[in-house]
Order: structure tokens, then sequence, then C-alpha cells
């Protein structure tokens, strides 16, 4: 019986599996009340991770917003742009205008008389943050931990989706291989770590991480040839589908 995927192809799933979790670099809050932001991000650990500054070096930057932007506000974001260091804005006042170098989507409104909204945060510093650096924090900042998790697995179905939608079949080494990453992404936000583990730790740990994608691309690439319909839409809904349910399973590991 002829094997779903070619040597190379199961390579190169292995190293992705195998691929180390790089350090966090630290997430910088500045403005004002920079100080309560930072407690209130680090309430469950973290806090070297966390820090005080305005974005040099940083993997994203977290500016408290009183109002209006200052000419000091504009200046530290516009700074951190130039650096390309995301950002994410704060806004404790009722003020609803635009905020220089910040998306309108990654501006968090603190409700009138209640403390910062926490989960919020974290969803706007995962959207903002690429999939490894996203891990990286996660990893040591549980206030992030639920946010990250999240934000990889949506990424990863809507990549499933667009790669089956926009080929001639369902690609089982292409869907593999990103369902593969989603899931070394999860584990390593969950802080569990491969690259160090012995041969058997090593195969406990990533052989799911290898096997379920398989299946699981076996059984969409199945599923599609059986249906009297194989448009794009179809197939875009399989992958997007398998590759949920795989990071949702996934998402159950606790942290290490």
């Amino acid at each position: 019986m002829a094997l779903p995927l070619e040597p190379r192809q199961l390579v190169g799933l292995v190293r992705e599996a195998r691929r180390p979790t790089p350090s966090a670099r630290p997430v910088h809050v500045s403005g004002v009340l920079a100080r309560e932001l930072r407690s209130a991000l680090v309430r469950e650990g973290g806090g070297a991770v966390v820090r005080e500054g305005t974005g040099d070096g940083a993997s994203v930057l977290v500016r408290v917003l009183g109002g209006a932007p200052g000419d000091e506000d504009v200046r530290v974001l516009r700074q951190a742009t130039r650096r390309l260091v995301p950002a994410v804005a704060v806004q404790t006042a009722p003020w609803s205008g635009d905020v220089p170098y910040v998306p309108a989507t990654e501006v968090v409104p603190v409700p009138p008389g209640q403390g910062f909204p926490v989960e919020e945060i974290a969803a706007a510093i995962a959207r903002v943050v690429d999939e490894e650096e996203g891990a990286a924090l996660a990893s040591v900042l549980p206030a992030l931990a639920e946010a990250v998790r999240r934000e990889q697995v949506r990424r990863a179905t809507l990549q499933a989706a667009f790669s089956a939608g926009t080929s001639g079949a369902v690609q089982l080494p292409v869907l593999a291989n990103r369902q593969t990453r989603l899931l070394g992404s999860l584990r390593r936000t969950a802080g569990v770590r491969a690259d160090d583990a012995s041969p058997q730790e090593l195969a406990r740990t990533i052989g799911p991480e290898l096997a379920l994608p398989l299946v699981a691309g076996l059984a969409a690439r199945g599923l599609v040839r059986r249906l009297p319909r194989r448009g794009r839409l179809v197939r875009a809904t399989v992958a997007a589908g398998v590759t949920l349910a795989l990071g949702e399973l996934a998402s159950r590991r606790p942290r290490a």
C-alpha cells in the first residue's frame, strides 16, 4: 500500500513538529495607568515578560490612553511602527476618534467604572503578533494563553479553507503541514517543549501531532471524493471543519 505522503514530506512534518519554542520577547506597556495595566496582565504570573517600556526590543507595545492621543502618545506609537513593533491601544476615557498607527480593531475601550478588560486586551495582542511570538508569550504569560489558542485555531482554519478552496483537490501534504504546525503551536503555547526531549518523550509528544493530521486529512479527502459535488466551497468547508476540530481538541491540553 502506497504511503499517503512521500518520505521527504514526512521528514518535513517531523521537523515542523520538533521546531523549538523561541524565547519570548517582552510585552511593553506605557502611558497613563501603565503600572496598573501591567499588574492586571501578570496577576496569574509572567511578571518577567511584561514591562513598562515604549517598544524597543518588544514583541508588542500596549499604549494606555486617557482620551485623545497627545503628542507623546503619537511619538511613541510612531516610533514603535518604525521599529516594526505591533501596537495595541487601551482607551480609558470615552473618546471614539482614531488612534494614529493603531488599527481601529486593536483599540480596546475600558468600560466606565470598571477595571482593565484583560481578556479583550489579550485578544488584541494575540491578533497583532505572529504565530511563533504568540506561542512564546502565551507559554510564559497565562493571561494570554486562551486568547492565543483561539487566534491560532482561527488562523489555521482560515488558511486550510483558503488552501483547499483554491486548489483542484484537498492537498494532503499542504493540509497536514498546516495542521501539524497548528498542533505544535498549541503545544508550545501550553509550555510543552519537544526540542530537548528524549526519544521516548519525543515520540509521545509529537507522535499525535504527526498521526492526527494524516488521519484527518485522509478522512477529509475521502469525504470530498464521495460527495456528489466537489466544488471549491465544499473542499474549503471540509478542510476548515477538520482543522477546527483538531484545534479545539488540542486546545484542551493542560499547561505544563
